[in-house]
């Protein structure tokens, strides 16, 4: 059984002839000319072999060339079909070089960087932001989509930078009903609830939150959390959407299955596949419980002591599993990340409380509460001893947890500290590099499988968003830097991806480094796409080299992205894998492997045939053949017979390219169509690889493809570029490539039709 994704899928390149780094490119896919028009891209994955006799599979490895001049041609939301347990997370966004300029470096390096790919720490689950405030008047605005792909896309613009920093995360904040009193000053820090005081529900609440949800669902997000900073207000001891300022819940214990029946209420009308068809991946009850959130605090808010917080989550779970829906319980948020291992009247040392066999709190021990803590990094990054320290005590504590993931749940530039002191960072690189180093030490040393910013959009005068607005919105928005910054991981470092160990030669201590050079590496072994960030935080630029530790593996190239004072996550040219790079001054720069890296398959092409008739320097003919194309007959240099047998063919030429130029069938019957014959010089496994292009995306062009007379795949349309790949061991004499009408296409106009044929022979 086969399962289809749609999203964006790896680096696609111009050049199918090259080799690269002594990589074979046995599954090319090749971008248009002209860089700006989009083209799908459609890849068929197994990762398994088959004889002639056995059953049928194939397969589209991921070796790519790429050329600096290249640009990538691929829509939006291109269809990847794979097998399970492939998820929707292993389809990687596009990326491509651009005009940024050029970091290759002619001086020698000043730290070397050696990437051990097959050492991996953490799996990455996202990168996330909360739509809390402002989202629910942004949302209503018509600027609401523009904003959102700012956010969420990952697309590219017509100079192949990222159109948005590609989010995979996003948290909903369940609203207490605060926007029904007057008693919080700032009528954006107020929200609605879906709870009306009769106990019914009003679900046309939260409207500015609910569609800007639905855009990011377009855009491809996929997780989802849902969090409450109160219980609604007729739920609480005070009628209000905050404490009186004490320790203990506004929550009374009367009202805690009945807030818990809210929150799975609210699931459940999310969830609903005649709804708004989201289902949460978590419910977090709680939010910084440790603050007392009195009236003076301006916002919704309310306090828990651990035992509160275990009273809560054990009613929780106890509607969630009678309801029976899929969704996990998130906890404690904790407001700052030390308490998770340091006392604070009975709100603190939280990991012991809650995961600890002997602890009276414990709850990780319930079907529905996930094995992970979640954290606020507030206040514990500054100094940088105070950011180094903290992550490693955290690291340290879950260690007697083993399986038990970190959170980081929630940050924003809080502090007023020389080097990020001033307002709203709009032009200001300053705010953007102190939360990539944030960013840097909650992965590397606190090994956080998700991170997540609070404000994704912000009305204020704080380094506290992604995106600016005023509170009119005739004046518009405005990009952060801080936004970019996080886009320099999110928008490469894919849900699904593995950090990886990185090496370096100059042994700086994790302070030395948090002044000057940060870096971290990641890995997607799916595609074996390799991705570096790189945190200068220093005034000089970093010369850096970069190597693999097995010597099975090569990255051939790498395409650079930049954030700097002048730079906004900036495609620059590529750069050779064996070159030294310049990390500029204050920038983050992000490596992306232009190629696979996983280890090179001994092939050897040797029939390339283009079914337009065309041959080029960068398209040369195989090692059999020595013309492009050709009606059945023995080539003039190989003496071997090869090429398309029935003669009821045309080609067409819609672009010029080897994929633009096409050869299809006219005979109009089920069954009939392009027939091709390759006499095989001699025997052994082979790779077959067919290139689909249809200019016209015709969805009812329904082809069967066969390879030796197994049928590879029944009813095959084409996705814009497609690439099908089988691999055929013992073979003997020929290799047979037939591409047929199916028997459910019965349109006049929809054709077979096929772009090229590459035949590799396993050394």
């Amino acid at each position: 059984m086969m399962k289809q994704y749609t999203g964006l899928h790896y680096f696609f390149a111009e050049n199918i002839g090259k080799v690269i780094s002594g990589l074979s490119l046995v599954a090319l896919l090749a971008a248009c000319d002209g860089g700006s028009s989009a083209v799908s891209s459609q890849v068929i994955v197994n990762d398994s072999s088959s004889s002639v006799e056995g059953a049928s599979s194939f397969s589209a490895t991921s070796d790519y060339s790429s050329s600096s001049m290249a640009y990538l041609a691929s829509s939006s939301a291109s269809s990847v079909t794979v097998e399970e347990p492939v998820v929707a997370e292993d389809i990687l966004p596009l990326v491509a070089p651009g005009f940024g300029g050029n970091l290759t470096s002619q001086q020698a390096a000043d730290v070397t960087f050696t990437i051990d790919v097959t050492s991996t720490e953490q799996k990455i689950e996202s990168f996330g932001a909360s739509d809390a405030w402002s989202i629910q008047h942004v949302g209503l605005w018509q600027s609401a989509p523009d904003i959102a792909k700012l956010l969420f896309s990952t697309e590219l613009d017509d100079a192949n930078n990222p159109a948005g920093i590609g989010l995979s995360l996003w948290r909903f904040n369940i609203g207490a009903g605060s926007a029904s009193q007057n008693n919080i000053s700032d009528t954006w820090r107020r929200s609605e609830t879906f709870l009306n005081a009769n106990g019914s529900y009003d679900w046309s609440k939260q409207q500015g939150q609910q569609q800007f949800m639905q855009l990011a669902k377009s855009h491809g997000v996929e997780h989802y959390v849902a969090f409450s900073n109160s219980p609604p207000i007729s739920l609480t001891r005070n009628g209000n959407a905050f404490g009186e300022g004490g320790g203990t819940s506004n929550l009374p214990a009367n009202n805690v299955d009945r807030f818990s029946q809210f929150l799975v209420d609210v699931w459940k009308y999310f969830a609903n596949p005649e709804g708004p068809n989201i289902a949460f991946d978590y419910i977090s009850p709680v939010n910084e419980p440790q603050w007392n959130w009195a009236q003076s605090n301006g916002q919704e808010g309310n306090p828990y002591t651990n035992s509160e917080i275990a009273n809560l989550v054990k009613s929780l779970d106890s509607a969630i599993t009678a309801q029976g829906i899929n969704t996990q319980i998130e906890i404690p948020e904790a407001a700052q990340l030390n308490f998770f291992y340091e006392n604070r009247d009975q709100r603190g040392n939280q990991l012991a409380e809650f995961f600890d066999n002997g602890s009276v709190n414990r709850v990780n021990n319930l079907n529905s509460v996930a094995n992970k803590i979640a954290g606020h990094s507030y206040f514990t990054t500054w100094p940088v001893s105070t950011l180094i320290s903290t992550r490693q005590a955290i690291a340290n504590n879950l260690r007697r947890y083993p399986g038990t993931r970190f959170w980081m749940s929630e940050y924003c530039v809080l502090e007023d500290n020389p080097e990020v002191a001033g307002s709203r960072d709009v032009k200001r690189i300053e705010p953007a590099l102190y939360t990539a180093r944030v960013i840097h030490h909650d992965l590397t040393l606190a090994n956080a499988t998700s991170w997540q910013w609070w404000l994704a959009v912000s009305a204020y005068n704080y380094n506290d968003g992604l995106v600016y607005v005023s509170k009119n919105e005739n004046e518009g928005y405005q990009t952060s830097k801080t936004l970019w910054a996080l886009g320099q991981y999110s928008r490469f470092i894919r849900p699904g991806m593995n950090r990886v160990a990185l090496l370096r030669d100059d042994q700086l201590s994790y302070e030395q480094q948090a002044q000057s050079l940060m870096a971290s590496a990641y890995h997607d072994a799916e595609s074996g796409r390799v991705v570096l960030v790189f945190v200068n935080y220093s005034e000089q630029n970093q010369n850096v080299a970069m190597q693999l530790l097995n010597s099975d593996y090569a990255v051939s190239e790498w395409v650079p992205y930049v954030t700097s004072a002048n730079d906004d996550l900036t495609a620059y040219e590529i750069v050779d894998g064996s070159s030294t790079v310049n990390i500029p001054a204050r920038s983050i720069v992000t490596l992306v492997s232009g190629n696979t890296t996983l280890p090179a398959e001994p092939y050897t092409l040797q029939y390339f045939v283009n079914a337009g008739n065309i041959t080029s320097a960068e398209h040369p003919a195989g090692l059999l053949n020595s013309i492009a194309d050709q009606a059945f007959n023995r080539d003039a240099d190989s003496g071997l017979a090869w090429g398309y047998e029935n003669t009821a063919t045309w080609e067409q030429d819609e672009g010029g390219d080897v994929w633009r130029t096409l050869r299809t069938d006219e005979q109009d019957q089920a069954g009939q169509g392009l027939k091709y014959r390759f006499e095989l010089l001699q025997k052994g496994s082979y790779k077959v690889l067919l290139g689909f292009y249809d200019p016209w995306d015709n969805v009812n062009r329904l082809q069967d493809i066969l390879i030796n007379g197994q049928l590879i795949e029944q009813n095959f349309v084409i996705n814009g570029q497609a690439v099908l790949s089988q691999v055929l061991d013992n073979v003997e004499g020929e290799i047979t490539v037939d591409v047929l009408r199916s028997a459910a296409n019965t349109g006049i106009d929809d054709d077979p039709l096929l772009s090229w044929v590459r035949i590799l022979k396993r050394d």
